[in-house]
């Protein structure tokens, strides 16, 4: 994954700015599926996914932050990472 330099110092200077939602204990069902980078579709709660920017995995709630760009749709772990990943160059937020 890569993010614009300028929003790697940010992220690197403060980390996640808010709290990332509570880790929630994913179900028999979820606990063998993969993360996932990027959707085809809005993430919907209890689906896992990873960060683009922090790069953590986590599963997604109600509250998390999502970002559509290209057709593909991004949780953010946290309301921190949101600057970061909007301040990044459309081409460098891609699924890897």
């Amino acid at each position: 994954m890569r993010i614009s330099i300028l929003a790697a110092v940010a992220l690197g200077a403060a980390g996640c700015r808010t709290p990332p939602a509570p880790k929630e204990s994913p179900s028999a069902a979820t606990a063998s599926e993969p993360a996932a980078r990027s959707f085809d579709h809005r993430p919907r709660p209890g689906e896992k996914a990873v960060c683009p920017v922090a790069g953590e995995v986590f599963v997604v709630s109600e509250d998390t932050p999502v970002r559509e760009r290209g057709g593909r749709w991004y949780a953010l772990c946290c309301a921190g990472c949101a600057p970061a990943f909007d301040a990044a160059p459309d081409g460098q937020a891609k699924q890897q």
